[in-house]
C-alpha cells in the first residue's frame, strides 16, 4: 500500500476476502487500512463472520454495500483505495464510484494476487489434503466403472465420494469424457456411455479448507487402442520433461517449452493447443500461468498443475495432470496416482 500510495485496499472477490481474513461466506467486502482490517457483511453472515474472524472488526451493513464502504472510508479519512480489477463486476464498481466519488478508487492489479502466488506451510497442507481426498475418491470408483454407465453417473459418483472423504465441494465441475468426446479438453459430462477399449478421461478435484486441487487421468476398460498408445506415451514423456525443468528462477515459459517440444517432435504439435499448466489454491485457476506467453518466473512455494495433452478429433484425447510444488532446488509432485499405460488399462478384477 505504501509503495502504491494507497490509504486502503478493498478486497471484493470472495476468495481474496477469505485469503486475508479466514471468512468463508459470500457477499462481503474486506477493507484493509494501515491500522485496521474491517469485514463488512450482512445479517445472513454476521454470526459466521464473528466466529471465523475474531481478531477483525466485523460490521453488519444495513443498506447497499457501496454506501457502507463510503461511510467507513469517510470516517477513516481514506483517500486512495486500491482494488483488484479482476475481482469486481462493472456494476459493483460503478456503484462504488458513485458512492465514494471519482478518483478515490484506484486499480491495483496484483496487490492481493501477488501475495497468493507463494503458498505457506498451512496452504500447502490444505492443498495436499485436497489431493489426498480427490485421489482416494477416484480410486474408490475406479473398480466400479464398467461398460454402459454414463459420463454423468461417473461424475456424480466421484463427486459424492469426495464429499464422503471431507471435501466441501468439487474444485470445479467434474469432467468425464468417453470415447471421441475426450478429444475436447473441457468436455461436459453427458449421457455418452463408457465402452470397451475407448478412453475415459476424468478431470476432477476436491476443495478442502477452502483450497483446491486439479487432477486428470485417462483409463481404458479392456485394452488401449494402438492408435492412442503412442499419444499416451508421448504425453507421459512430456509431463516428465516439464517437471524436469521446474526450479526457482526458471521462467514458466521454459517449462511449457520443454514439454511442448516432446509433443511436437512426436508429430502431435497441432493437437496440443492449451498451456501446460496453471496455479491452484483458493481458485482452481490462478497465477502463475505455465504457458507459451507467460511472463511468470517460478518461485519457491508456488503450486501449479502440469497437464500436457494430445487431442485427436474423432479418436479421443489423452491428458495427464499432476499438481506440483516448487521447492528450493527443484519441485515435488504432490499427486501420487500412477500414470503408466499398464495401470491406465483396467482389466476385470483390478
Amino acid at each position: 500500500m505504501r509503495d502504491r500510495g494507497l490509504d486502503a485496499v478493498l478486497a471484493t472477490d470472495p476468495q481474496d476476502v477469505s485469503y486475508l481474513s479466514g471468512f468463508s461466506g459470500q457477499d462481503s467486502y474486506l477493507l484493509v487500512t494501515r491500522r485496521s482490517i474491517t469485514l463488512i457483511t450482512d445479517s445472513r453472515y454476521l454470526q459466521q463472520a464473528q466466529r471465523q474472524c475474531r481478531r477483525l472488526r466485523v460490521i453488519q451493513r444495513r443498506g447497499p454495500m457501496a454506501k457502507a464502504i463510503a461511510m467507513r472510508a469517510g470516517r477513516g479519512g481514506l483517500g486512495r483505495i486500491g482494488l483488484e480489477p479482476a475481482g469486481i463486476s462493472l456494476e459493483a464498481y460503478q456503484q462504488l464510484v458513485k458512492a465514494l466519488g471519482r478518483g478515490r478508487l484506484v486499480a491495483a492489479p496484483g496487490i492481493i494476487h501477488q501475495a497468493r502466488l507463494r503458498k505457506d506451510v498451512q496452504e500447502q497442507a490444505a492443498i495436499c489434503r485436497a489431493i489426498k481426498v480427490a485421489e482416494q475418491a477416484f480410486l474408490a470408483i475406479l473398480g466400479w466403472i464398467k461398460p454402459g454407465i454414463t459420463e454423468l453417473e461417473v461424475a456424480g459418483r466421484l463427486d459424492f465420494q469426495m464429499q464422503l472423504r471431507g471435501a466441501s465441494q468439487p474444485a470445479f465441475p467434474t469432467i468425464v469424457a468417453c470415447g471421441a468426446s475426450s478429444s475436447m479438453p473441457h468436455a461436459q459430462p453427458g449421457r455418452s456411455r463408457v465402452r470397451l477399449n475407448q478412453p475415459v478421461l476424468i478431470d476432477w478435484g476436491a476443495t478442502v479448507y477452502g483450497y483446491r486441487c486439479d487432477l486428470t487421468r485417462v483409463v481404458f476398460l479392456g485394452s488401449m487402442p494402438q492408435s492412442l498408445r503412442s499419444a499416451y506415451e508421448t504425453v507421459r514423456q512430456a509431463n516428465r520433461a516439464g517437471l524436469a525443468m521446474i526450479k526457482p528462477g526458471v521462467s514458466a515459459k521454459q517449462v511449457d517449452a520443454a514439454a511442448r517440444k516432446v509433443i511436437q517432435r512426436a508429430g502431435y504439435g497441432r493437437y496440443f493447443g492449451h498451456g501446460l499448466g496453471h496455479g491452484i489454491g483458493r481458485d482452481v485457476h490462478e497465477a502463475p500461468a505455465i504457458s507459451q506467453k507467460s511472463r511468470d518466473v517460478l518461485e519457491e512455494g508456488m503450486i501449479f498443475t502440469i497437464e500436457p495433452g494430445i487431442y485427436l478429433p474423432g479418436r479421443g484425447g489423452i491428458r495427464i495432470e499432476n499438481d506440483v510444488l516448487v521447492t528450493r532446488r527443484g519441485c515435488r509432485v504432490l499427486s501420487g496416482l500412477p500414470d503408466e499405460a499398464s495401470w491406465a488399462v483396467r482389466k476385470k478384477g483390478r
